[in-house]
């Protein structure tokens, strides 16, 4: 019986194999990762824009109360959120441009897990209380919003920093007209590197 000799891979053949391999993850990895960034940042826009309706929703049912946003051109301010350890804390600019109730409004609003109103909550509370049942897993945010003539003008939020980041500044009419050039590199990624979801969704420059 002839016995069939068996024949191996030879060393110029795994050498070749390896590099077309490396080839192949030299193209791949870094189309993925990018669809993996791009996938963040579309669920941050989503985000924002959700939070951006969430407030006009409250700002609208307040203004039929009695104490909303004055709805004049002069009436613009900002207003900050910053999420530590799951505790959220509101701090708006300038309050001066609400309506009527001296005590609806006191500049700052705080929720640490529970989300019913309760006896003595300012607007801020009720606010930043209403933002958070949105979202309730989110124990680390920064949020900054634009608010004009009583309604959200524009926002900016990220989940992966409690801080501000660096970003355009709003101007009387939400964004800037100048483009932001989102660190030369990623739409949606802040020089400090972190992902942030705008509403509007601002653009490359």
């Amino acid at each position: 019986m002839k016995k069939m000799n068996k024949k191996g891979f030879t060393l110029v053949e795994l050498i070749v194999v390896i590099a077309i391999i490396g080839v192949l993850a030299a193209i791949l990895v870094p189309t993925l990762l990018g669809y993996a960034l791009n996938a963040r940042v579309t669920s941050a826009n989503s985000t924002a824009s959700n939070l951006r309706k969430t407030i006009n929703g409250y700002l609208t049912e307040v203004d039929g109360i009695g104490y909303g946003m004055r709805v004049t051109e002069q009436s613009v301010t900002d207003g900050e959120i910053s999420v530590v350890n799951g505790v959220w804390t509101l701090t708006i600019t300038d309050f001066s441009w609400f309506n009527s109730d001296p005590t609806a409004w006191d500049g700052t609003g705080v929720c640490n897990g529970s989300y019913e109103r309760a006896a003595g909550d300012s607007a801020e509370d009720e606010l930043v209380k209403r933002i958070a049942a949105s979202l309730p897993d989110v124990d680390t945010a920064f949020i900054r919003f634009n608010l004009k003539s009583g309604s959200c003008n524009a926002l900016y939020m990220t989940t992966e920093t409690s801080a501000d980041v660096t970003m355009l500044p709003f101007d009387a009419d939400g964004w800037s007209a100048d483009f932001y050039s989102w660190n030369n590199d990623n739409v949606g990624v802040c020089s400090e590197g972190f992902v942030v979801g705008t509403s509007p969704a601002l653009i490359m420059g």
